[in-house]
């Protein structure tokens, strides 16, 4: 995500962590709760995966209710684009 810099707050489960991305394309995973997030992705741990593996798609999830942004949605369409691109390429 060159050229963005923002907070993406997770909350899978109870299992809460946020990824600080910089301007320069390089981001950093910290475990917690961050104090101003960007936005923040609330979603079942299985329905995240799946969306990772490239076996469901972030946009049409969200509408669909299967999860649920809080903040600034505008800036969350940012990291769909990012995700869609890296879909099924790594095992997890």
């Amino acid at each position: 995500m060159a050229g963005w810099s923002g907070v993406v707050q997770y909350k899978l489960d109870g299992e809460e962590f946020y990824v600080e991305y910089k301007s320069d394309g390089t981001c950093e995973f910290k475990e917690g709760v961050h104090s101003s997030p960007t936005f923040t992705v609330v979603a079942p741990p299985d329905f995240w995966l799946a969306v990772l593996k490239g076996q469901e798609d972030p946009v049409s999830g969200f509408m669909m209710g299967k999860y649920r942004i809080e903040g600034n949605i505008m800036e969350a369409q940012r990291l769909a684009g990012v995700i869609k691109k890296f879909q099924g390429k790594f095992e997890l």
